[in-house]
């Protein structure tokens, strides 16, 4: 406040376009935002390469300071000259409740880069599972969206061997093929080992589902003494079963995947 008294514009950048408002965001200073905002300075003056406070911040995870800015007036889905979006850097980096906020500030959470990676493609790449898991509660197409090189999110997902990311793709139904467990000279990750960690997680879920299944129908008993399982051709009875399975299973699944 003092300064701009004296006469210093609010606004002036410093080399590389950081405004003062940038710097602010950056470090989370919402009540410096705020007053810069109450001095006339932009919230949506963008650095050099194209990103602003409101990038900025949700670059670094500054919940509150988001929603500051847009209340502000900020527009939260500015991207960078390469395309990168705040919805995509905050999935990048696994702010999770920034990503929701920015949904629910109207940011489109499809918009890819420059080179079509979209911010469930990026959060595959980081192993962010609960980055993918909100992303596709908003957007279940995420799953399957491919960059312009044709890759998906499983297939970086597997590439950068994330399990848990790799996981929760094929439990939120991404299709998988031999070329997306493929190992790759230059992965990270050691595919032949995800995949033996993949299918001993498969495993032991198919286990637990036929245990669970097993007992519900054989271990229960109707009235009278009449085993469930003797109603298993009753088609009522039936749905019944199968819903009661897939709850049940669905919870056991998501204890699996550590949600």
């Amino acid at each position: 406040r003092l300064m701009a008294v004296v006469g210093a514009n609010v606004d002036t950048p410093a080399t590389g376009g950081w405004t003062p408002a940038y710097i602010a965001a950056q470090m989370g200073h919402m009540e410096v935002v705020r007053v810069l905002a109450e001095l006339g300075a932009s919230v949506n003056t963008p650095k050099n390469n194209g990103a602003t406070p409101a990038y900025i911040a949700a670059q670094e995870g500054h919940l509150e300071l988001v929603r500051a800015l847009a209340e502000l007036g900020a527009k939260v889905e500015t991207p960078m000259h390469d395309g990168c979006t705040p919805a995509f850097v905050a999935a990048q980096e696994g702010h999770v409740e920034v990503v929701r906020l920015l949904a629910e500030l109207g940011a489109n959470v499809e918009t890819p880069t420059n080179h079509g990676f979209t911010p469930a493609y990026i959060a595959a790449h980081q192993g962010h599972a609960k980055v993918i898991r909100l992303l596709a509660s908003l957007k279940p197409a995420l799953v399957t969206t491919a960059s312009n090189q044709g890759w998906t999110p499983l297939v970086i997902s597997v590439h950068q061997g994330h399990l848990e990311a790799t996981k929760t793709l094929l439990l939120l139904g991404a299709p998988v093929t031999i070329r997306d467990l493929k190992r790759y000279t230059n992965a990270r990750g050691d595919a032949r080992q995800l995949r033996a960690d993949l299918q001993a997680w498969s495993a032991d879920a198919l286990t637990q589902h036929r245990t669970f299944h097993d007992t519900f129908l054989h271990g229960c008993s109707a009235h009278e003494g009449i085993a469930l399982a003797a109603l298993g051709g009753v088609e009522e009875v039936r749905d019944d079963i199968g819903a009661c399975v897939g709850v049940v299973v669905g919870a056991e699944l998501r204890r699996l995947r550590a949600v």
